[in-house]
């Protein structure tokens, strides 16, 4: 929690953390798309345990990694002790997202699309049991075909905009939060709900370096963290020391493009 004898306000330069330097974010030019994501997805997670929660971890795990290198992603954080797997799983885990080996009902995956054969299996049981409460269903397994296997992709199965999920309750919800995040990204790009992300293009990626975006988050992860508030002033001094943007630029244009760039929808266009 934030050190109640520390300043409420950075006022001067030199109050900043040692370890920030914005020559350090220098690889930001040109990186692609997904590159981009998987950047601002950590500070964009990072951000939400402190506004949300009120959380320490995995705030003081980041800023420690990128004391040395701001070049990291979420899997560079370690898992929290409560949820930790066993090491080989992690990185079979960890392979298959970076990979994007995930496909719509993946066996090896955590969470899955719940099948017709799924629903046939469960039909079947119900319909051959003796208790009274599944008499007179309405159902018959025709009728549950034709109203909730996906036209385009029959082995899901829908409800309106919905598919069923399938979820083993016996992994860590670290694990089951990381893969509904990606495999959420996959099923909307797959079944056409992707149109709705904001649309980000090269000019968008250009402004993200140019505005100093990763840097500025970097500081505003760490000021939350320690419940500091960062003055406009020195915040323009310390990401533009030529003076190529200023106290100006940080109140209209970077803070509002900030919270553009670490909001669900772009994350999702960004990344696939």
């Amino acid at each position: 929690m934030p050190d109640d004898t520390k300043p409420k306000y950075i006022n001067t330069i030199s109050d900043l953390p040692d370890w920030f330097n914005i020559d350090n974010y220098s690889f930001t030019d040109n990186l692609s798309y997904q590159r981009w994501g998987q950047l601002l997805q950590v500070r964009s997670h990072t951000l939400e345990t402190i506004r949300r929660y009120g959380m320490s971890w995995p705030a003081d795990e980041f800023i420690n990694l990128i004391s040395s290198n701001p070049d990291i992603t979420e899997w560079d954080l370690p898992l929290d002790e409560d949820f930790r797997l066993d090491i080989e799983k992690v990185k079979e885990i960890k392979s298959k997202l970076k990979n994007e080996s995930y496909g719509l009902g993946d066996e090896h995956s955590f969470i899955s699309p719940l099948t017709y054969k799924d629903i046939k299996e469960f039909y079947t049981s119900i319909r051959s049991t003796k208790d009274s409460r599944f008499n007179g269903l309405e159902y018959s397994i025709s009728d549950i075909n034709l109203l909730f296997r996906h036209p385009e992709h029959p082995e899901l199965l829908r409800s309106g905009n919905g598919v069923y999920l399938n979820i083993s309750l016996d992994a860590p919800d670290a694990v089951l939060m990381r893969e509904f995040s990606t495999l959420l990204k996959l099923y909307r790009k797959k079944l056409g709900f992707d149109q709705f992300s904001k649309e980000p293009t090269q000019a968008t990626l250009r402004k993200l370096h140019d505005y100093r975006i990763l840097p500025y988050l970097d500081l505003l992860i760490w000021s939350e963290r320690e419940g500091i508030k960062i003055q406009s002033r020195i915040l323009a001094i310390a990401l533009f020391p030529y003076g190529e943007k200023g106290e100006y630029q940080i109140n209209h244009n970077i803070k509002q493009l900030a919270e553009t760039a670490i909001d669900d929808q772009f994350l999702l266009a960004l990344n696939y």
